[in-house]
């Protein structure tokens, strides 16, 4: 989110989004496939395991809660200013790293 520092960009983020989700999951869940085959179980359980696991639902919450929060951020920025919007950008910006700072410390 940092690198977001105008409406553009934001824009821009959200539009691929939106066209590319798909396929970030779809690249997600094939990951996690390869590291349980390469673990020795078979392709039929490696995919139902993934599909059914809560990495795979984390994922899916993680992408659409980031593509929630850009179309409000664009809302925001077409019903105030554009300052508003980029404080906001700032903002959340804040909180995200704050949370994966938090998790890489209780995961050591």
């Amino acid at each position: 989110m940092y690198g977001i520092k105008c409406y553009e960009k934001m824009s821009s983020a959200l539009a691929y989004l939106l066209e590319e989700q798909h396929n970030v999951l779809e690249t997600c869940h094939g990951d996690l496939e390869a590291v349980l085959v390469y673990a020795h179980i078979d392709e039929i359980h490696a995919t139902s395991i993934v599909s059914n696991s809560l990495v795979m639902r984390i994922c899916k919450d993680t992408l659409h809660s980031f593509i929630s929060l850009l179309n409000h951020l664009a809302g925001v920025n077409t019903t105030r200013e554009g300052d508003a919007c980029l404080s906001k950008v700032k903002h959340h910006a804040e909180k995200v790293s704050h949370i994966g700072a938090s998790t890489c410390i209780e995961s050591k």
